[in-house]
């Protein structure tokens, strides 16, 4: 590398959407897409309040709420760009997390070895940003709400993004009543009624890592997907007589809210799981989510949890012309070129199912 270049890690991740619901009828909810849950978050942004505090009271009216959480610290959605090309779509995201408690930075003079303090003004602390770039299907292609997806890292956790996300779309869910049509069967017949329910957009990481390795650093285990690959498939049963045979690929998501609460049953469940689905003939991939663990302070900071994403996730590192700042105010051309590139690498990310 020469003295004009410089690194940044990138974090390899997917994006999965789905939509949590308490009814009964679960399969019947709908799953959003991620360009159309972006959408959602991009008009919240344009009014400001794509904003989440750290330790404020909460409130459903965005005016209150941003009242209440004057002075924490904070992570916001800054700025949402699409872009497209001939084959897929980027959502390119810019994210900023404020630190409230860090107020000044210390500068030491290298001719001379003096030291002193830079300190901001009493409303003024210290900010990071970071780039998030999701690779979505063009409209008509199919979408299985599973998605490749690169974040540049700077300080900010992969939780405290999730968290973002998942509380933003929470919100709009709440406000918007999002509801979705149910029949049940009753003495007076069938009987329509509407169920609640929102969207999540969760950060898991995409990996073939044993399930020791990951749980043994605090990730949490999200789910398993099971892939067998043209199976044959019939539109009949064995008392038809005209069927049709064809082949598909066949996907089979099993959610670790599943397996049970106890971790050394829950490690026997997995591996049971999967050995049964392997012996099958299916490929298996594991999914997880971020390190356990409190967002704010208490049972985990978020530079513990910075630290523990840099051990569990797949990453890559892009040269850059110019160092990279800590802050930025608006989304960096050169950074998102190189983030890109990582996204539509094949070769990357079957690297990482198998690591």
């Amino acid at each position: 590398m020469s003295d004009t270049e410089f690194k940044r890690t990138i974090f390899l991740n997917r994006l999965l959407s789905s939509s949590p619901t308490q009814a009964k009828e679960k399969d019947a909810t709908p799953t959003h897409g991620a360009y159309d849950l972006f959408k959602v978050l991009d008009q919240r942004r344009k009014r400001d309040v794509a904003i989440e505090f750290f330790g404020a009271d909460d409130n459903k009216d965005d005016a209150i709420r941003l009242a209440k959480g004057a002075g924490k610290s904070y992570i916001k959605l800054t700025d949402i760009q699409i872009r497209e090309d001939a084959v897929c779509r980027y959502i390119i995201c810019l994210i900023e997390y404020v630190n409230a408690d860090e107020r000044s930075m210390p500068v030491v003079d290298m001719k001379t070895f003096s030291g002193r303090e830079l300190t901001g003004t009493d409303d003024e602390r210290g900010a990071y940003t970071c780039h998030f770039i999701v690779k979505t299907p063009l409209d008509g292609a199919y979408d299985d709400a599973n998605y490749r997806c690169a974040l540049e890292v700077n300080y900010i956790s992969r939780r405290s993004i999730e968290h973002l996300l998942c509380r933003q779309l929470r919100r709009v869910a709440i406000d918007e009543e999002w509801a979705f049509p149910v029949w049940k069967t009753t003495k007076k017949g069938q009987v329509q009624e509407s169920k609640k329910y929102h969207a999540k957009l969760e950060l898991a990481s995409d990996v073939g890592r044993s399930f020791d390795m990951a749980t043994g650093h605090g990730a949490e285990l999200s789910q398993i997907v099971f892939t067998k690959r043209h199976e044959k498939q019939n539109t009949g049963t064995q008392t038809d007589m005209i069927q049709t045979e064809f082949f598909a690929n066949v996907s089979v998501r099993v959610s670790a809210k599943q397996g049970p609460t106890d971790p050394q049953e829950k490690v026997s469940w997995f591996r049971d799981l999967r050995q049964w689905y392997v012996q099958k003939g299916y490929e298996a991939r594991t999914y997880f989510r971020h390190a356990k663990g409190g967002l704010v302070s208490g049972e985990m900071t978020d530079a513990i949890a910075s630290a523990t994403d840099l051990v569990m996730c797949p990453k890559e590192y892009i040269v850059l012309s110019t160092e990279p700042k800590r802050w930025c105010k608006t989304i960096d051309n050169e950074i998102v070129s190189k983030m890109q590139s990582l996204l539509n690498n094949d070769g990357l990310w079957e690297h990482a199912q198998q690591s």
